[in-house]
């Protein structure tokens, strides 16, 4: 029974600090590189896509409807 649950893991030295960094702190979840670089993949495509919807979000207003002041183009009726 192991009660030490402080795993050290040992990388070889050409391993990317962003892999060794998945592996340390997925609590156990990735387990190699290879998992790690399918996490790191996933959280790449997941930011694009999240990108991608708040760039092309489906608003409808356009930029001149954003910045259309009615006051502006109001005509001022002669007072009778």
């Amino acid at each position: 029974m192991n009660l030490n649950n402080n795993e050290e893991h040992v990388f070889l030295p050409n391993t990317p600090k962003m892999i060794q960094w998945v592996i340390k702190y997925s609590g156990g979840f990735v387990k190699n590189e290879k998992q790690a670089q399918f996490v790191l993949i996933g959280i790449m495509v997941l930011a694009i896509i999240i990108s991608l919807i708040l760039i092309f979000g489906s608003t409808n207003t356009s930029l001149d409807d954003q910045y259309y002041d009615e006051s502006l183009y109001e005509e001022e009726l002669p007072s009778n």
